[in-house]
């Protein structure tokens, strides 16, 4: 089975809790109150016809209350009436809930502080199948939330089925040392172990731009993201496909095949499965059909007329292809310091340049993603921190680390502006700015070509430094964020702009290596001088990540809204 249980798709609870780090708590207004709306984990639930077999994937309710206006909601109360499922499905008891006929009254523990709330469980029956119910029974479960000052209660009607399809996707192979320039493929298995047949199914593939489709089916649609959306999904395709799947018959699907780019290091093809096409849809793409004289994809056998799925749907399953290539790229660290004029304060300006070929897109257990770290001498102070960068020294914010967005593309140099303050005792001291993996030195592994530019020095003094020499674009600049170090991560992504450029000799040009097209990219430095050679990488002494920045980095590569 794949990532179709309630922890799939990175960990719900830890994808809720980084989305309510984006709403604006506002304090509620006695003269207004707050607007609710009721949304499910699923438009619909499928129960297993056996009141004592083993709990299926997706049958849970996940309700969440969402405010439409900027009032916060308190004592939040969900009701679920169950009189249009008796003997159909019933209520598993949980502590914050109490029975009055039909009805569940549950009350939930936390604010409406955010623009949602996921309910606790807690707060939330479990659902299971009646004894006597029959195979294809089916109801309606009525939830209403509402809270003290809410304006009205809103309702929503879950229809709940009794048996159907449960379709899952065995896990694939992984396709690994590839060429760049060669297509692959990977054998991809679906069983169905549910009660009925699934008539018609819908399976996905997500891809991003290091692996780009090699061909179109005629029975699937394509997506591509919308303008501005920031995604590493480049391309994505849905197929429905009308092949029964009779229950406990595994099937094999026709070859998808893949082109393996010119920068391609380490990629994660985002695969699913299920009956509903619009669970399998991303929000943030725009999805065309393709031809309907291209081929189709099928199981191997013919396809029929499209038919009633009997029975409610099969949620989806999903699962990973992780493809690597034979590749490396040219890193390089690179850091401008632009003080005031007596050298009391600065901004200092880290960044990192990929000059290619490879392209290391942080996606995937063990893929490598490259980051910008800075050590700062003692006596100097972050007055503001960029976005994007954590302290990662449990002795003292001194070293900081940048992800980025948790990315380094061929051809990119992506810089971060650290504002500073610097004792009179600091004045003169050097900041060391390194390539990392993300918790380790990266000259020590072997996808980074060339460890003699992984460092550069730069003097915290009166006069402006530089170091590093990139020719790479486009720029790619982290604004500076709150005040004073980090310690605790926050979400952000940088805005594209040039990095600054202080010193005389801004206006020379350099040539990158190899760009994702394989052509060669030039253009003005962003910060040049002799940085190149400061030194070789020093083996030991690398900090070890913050645990916690460690599990954000896990979740974030691990995250389909990482696609």
């Amino acid at each position: 089975m794949g990532l179709s249980r309630p922890a799939r798709s990175f960990g719900l609870a830890t994808a809720a809790l980084a989305l309510a780090a984006a709403g604006t708590s506002v304090p509620a207004s006695a003269a207004e109150g707050v607007q609710l709306k009721l949304t499910t984990y699923r438009g619909v639930l499928t129960l297993g016809a056996d009141p004592d077999g083993k709990w299926r994937p997706g049958a849970h309710i996940g309700p969440t209350v969402h405010r439409l206006n900027k009032v916060d909601g308190h004592d939040l109360v969900l009701s679920y009436d169950f009189k249009d499922l008796a003997g159909i499905a019933e209520p598993v008891p949980t502590p914050n809930c109490t029975a009055s006929g039909t009805v569940l009254r549950c009350t939930e523990s936390k604010p409406l502080t955010w623009d949602y709330l996921p309910i606790d469980n807690d707060s939330t029956p479990g659902l299971r199948t009646a004894a006597g119910a029959k195979l294809q029974d089916k109801g309606v479960l009525h939830i209403t939330a509402t809270a003290a000052n809410a304006t009205a209660p809103v309702t929503v009607d879950l229809p709940v089925h009794i048996g159907g399809p449960l379709l899952e996707l065995k896990h694939p192979d992984a396709v690994r040392d590839t060429t760049p320039g060669s297509t692959v493929s990977s054998t991809l298995q679906i069983t169905n172990n549910g009660e009925l047949p699934a008539t018609r199914v819908y399976l996905s593939a997500a891809t991003d731009r290091t692996m780009p489709f090699a061909e179109r089916f005629g029975n699937c649609e394509y997506g591509t993201p919308r303008t501005g959306e920031p995604t590493r999904t480049a391309e994505a395709m849905i197929c429905a496909i009308d092949s029964p799947i009779a229950p406990g018959e595994t099937v094999t699907v026709d070859p998808v095949r893949f082109r393996v780019g010119p920068d391609a290091y380490w990629s994660e093809m985002f695969l699913r499965v299920g009956s509903l096409r619009d669970e399998l849809a991303e929000d943030r793409l725009v999805y065309v059909p393709e031809s309907p004289s291209a081929p189709h994809l099928t199981f191997g056998k013919p396809e029929g007329p499209a038919t009633a799925q009997p029975g409610g749907p099969s949620q989806y399953d999903a699962e990973f292809l992780t493809v690597t290539a034979r590749n490396s790229a040219d890193l390089e660290a690179t850091g401008v310091w632009a003080p005031s004029t007596d050298g009391s304060t600065g901004t200092l300006t880290i960044g990192l340049a990929n000059h290619g070929p490879a392209s290391f897109m942080g996606t995937g257990v063990g893929a490598p993603v490259p980051t910008a770290a800075v050590v700062l001498p003692e006596g100097v102070q972050v007055t503001r921190t960029p976005e994007n960068c954590y302290t990662t020294d449990q002795r003292g914010p001194r070293r900081y680390t940048c992800y980025g967005n948790y990315r380094s593309l061929a051809g990119e140099h992506r810089t971060h502006a650290f504002e500073l303050a610097v004792g009179s005792g600091a004045r003169g001291a050097t900041a060391v700015v390194q390539v990392q993996d993300m918790d380790h030195l990266a000259g020590a592994v072997g996808w980074n070509t060339n460890p003699a530019n992984d460092r550069v020095e730069l003097v915290l003094g009166s006069r402006e430094g530089t170091g590093g020499t990139p020719g790479a674009s486009p720029t790619a600049t982290t604004p500076a964020g709150t005040a004073g170090p980090q310690p605790t991560a926050t979400a952000g992504t940088g805005s594209a702009a040039p990095s600054p450029s202080r010193s005389a000799s801004a206006s020379a040009t350099a040539t990158a290596t190899a760009s994702p097209s394989g052509t060669a990219v030039t253009g003005p430095l962003a910060a040049t001088g002799g940085g190149a050679a400061a030194g070789p990488i020093a083996a030991a002494g690398a900090t070890a990540v913050a645990l916690g920045v460690v599990l954000l980095v896990a979740v974030r590569r691990r995250a389909a809204s990482r696609r």
